[in-house]
């Protein structure tokens, strides 16, 4: 406001806007494999990468990844993939969110910077687990229960 000339009266912060799942989403699997998701650039500042260094040989047993992106990364996601036979299937662009998440249990967002974390919220909103990075804007989205 001060910058602008504008009366502090005047200004308001509107968070983000996140759309309600259209309809109810099935509950998180409590039996099968642990799915894991990861919704967003498959690109180094995203963390994307990130599931190569931690698991150089594989996803552990036990559990599946569901990649949704696109991006520089890609290419060697999928290599790791095949070459691990990592059960990872990737989404590209994910035009129906509700439907993405409900193949998943967690939301895993490794992202190295993060302005506002829209697919943490996201994934809030839809009542799914998140696993994040320890940033700033993804602690104020968790809430007081975030570490």
């Amino acid at each position: 406001a001060a910058r602008t000339g504008t009366a502090r009266e005047r200004v308001r912060v509107l968070p983000n806007a996140i759309e309600p799942p259209a309809r109810a989403l099935r509950a998180a699997s409590t039996t099968g494999p642990l799915r894991l998701g990861f919704l967003g650039r498959l690109v180094r500042e995203k963390g994307a990468d990130l599931w190569m260094r931690a698991y150089p040989e594989g996803l552990p047993r036990g559990v599946v990844l569901e990649l949704a992106g696109e991006g520089r990364l890609e290419p060697a996601l999928a290599r790791w993939a095949a070459r691990t036979l990592s059960r990872a299937t990737r989404h590209g662009l994910v035009r129906d969110l509700d439907a993405w998440f409900e193949q998943i249990d967690a939301l895993v967002v490794p992202s190295r910077r993060e302005g506002f974390g829209l697919a943490a919220a996201e994934a809030l909103v839809r009542g799914r687990a998140l696993l994040c990075a320890d940033l700033p804007a993804l602690r104020e989205l968790a809430g007081p229960q975030a570490p």
